[in-house]
């Protein structure tokens, strides 16, 4: 190995010297070129180092800037949920509290003596009921609390207006001529999606 080092160094160095007795001037011109070449590229590397530097820092500046950037978005997504599900609240609540007063209303009377807007009333709470529980259904989160006590209140609202609507229906089901209570109130079976329910109702309690 050593010889066939020392061999083709002596080769380079022949090819040099061959070179230099060809064109000795292209050589000396050459020569000069690259003199004081490591300077000049010294007097570039030190620039482009400290631009690294730099370029570094910003770079570390910028993951940092990027950083709080997240942590805004994140608090401003969770102050958006939050007012998301108030108005949520505030929809519902309403809806909740107009049913809960026109079945509280007619709570009171008794079924002989409800009149064909007593029955419209409760088409509106129906009416709300099923609103209140759209916006229950179309909540991505179901463990919020006011959720869960909305739902509550709700199933309390469907058994309250189903008590009295039988009431009504069985007081006005028998008879062939028209009946406008009866149609409101199978109305407000049709507005719950409880039609196969009185439909079960009517079957056990008055077909013989």
């Amino acid at each position: 190995l050593k010889s066939d080092i020392t061999e083709f160094l002596q080769h380079c160095e022949n090819a040099i010297m061959s070179i230099m007795n060809k064109d000795y001037e292209s050589f000396i011109s050459l020569a000069m070129r690259l003199n004081g070449l490591k300077e000049k590229i010294s007097a570039i590397r030190t620039p482009l180092s400290e631009s690294e530097g730099q370029l570094k820092i910003h770079k570390e500046n910028l993951i940092r800037e990027c950083e709080a950037l997240a942590s805004l978005l994140k608090r401003y997504r969770d102050v958006e949920e939050r007012k998301h599900y108030l108005q949520q609240f505030m929809d519902l609540n309403s809806l909740l509290e107009e049913a809960e007063g026109i079945v509280n209303e007619e709570k009171q009377k008794n079924p002989t003596q409800m009149q064909v807007v007593d029955i419209m009333n409760m088409e509106r709470s129906c009416r709300d009921i099923c609103h209140a529980s759209s916006i229950l259904s179309s909540s991505s989160r179901k463990d919020v609390p006011f959720l869960i006590m909305s739902k509550d209140r709700i199933d309390a609202l469907r058994k309250s207006v189903i008590n009295i609507l039988r009431s009504v229906f069985d007081r006005n089901v028998q008879g062939n001529s028209y009946n406008k209570k009866l149609a409101l109130v199978l109305k407000c079976y049709v507005l719950l999606d409880m039609v196969e329910d009185i439909q079960n109702y009517y079957r056990e309690n008055f077909v013989v």
